[in-house]
């Protein structure tokens, strides 16, 4: 699960690392350097691009199992309820909901979950990595998102309300 954003990280760092390489010029080996470090980003974007698949796969079983571990559950549920319930309710009504809501709540869960925590982990190792090159930079940083983070839903609101006028 770290692999994901830990391959999208190195990007920066060897776009500087290639540039570097390809502005020494008195470097006799510059062409061998700078191809070795477009190899060693390949091995790093494609070992990225397998772990995201494989945590897109892991999820995505999870989420299918769960989904019929509710589907499963909510069946038998109302199985047992008594013949005046199914008197009452229409059975397609009963489909309905049973096949709706698992797969609202599977996908829910699935998608959710799986943000968060692919999000969540992105954003602990940038913070990591801004800490190493400069701690007040950094602090500066966050302290400059804490205002854009209550100004934008103010914005937004506004703008909303704007367009719904006109």
């Amino acid at each position: 699960m770290l692999l994901g954003p830990l391959g999208d990280l190195v990007v920066p760092s060897y776009i500087g690392f290639v540039c570097d390489a390809m502005m020494d010029v008195d470097n006799p080996k510059r062409d061998e350097n700078v191809m070795e470090l477009i190899i060693q980003w390949a091995i790093f974007m494609t070992c990225g691009a397998i772990a995201s698949f494989l945590n897109k796969m892991i999820f995505g079983y999870t989420c299918e199992r769960m989904g019929k571990s509710v589907r499963a559950k909510l069946f038998d549920a109302v199985i047992r309820k008594d013949i005046t319930f199914f008197d009452e309710t229409k059975s397609g009504d009963i489909i309905s909901r049973i096949s709706g809501d698992t797969t609202l709540i599977q996908d829910g869960l699935g998608t959710s979950v799986s943000m968060f925590i692919q999000m969540g982990t992105f954003c602990v190792l940038v913070l990591i990595i801004m800490f190493n090159y400069d701690v007040y930079t950094t602090l500066v940083a966050i302290l400059m998102i804490i205002p854009g983070a209550l100004v934008g839903p103010l914005y937004f609101n506004t703008n909303k309300k704007m367009t719904l006028i006109h």
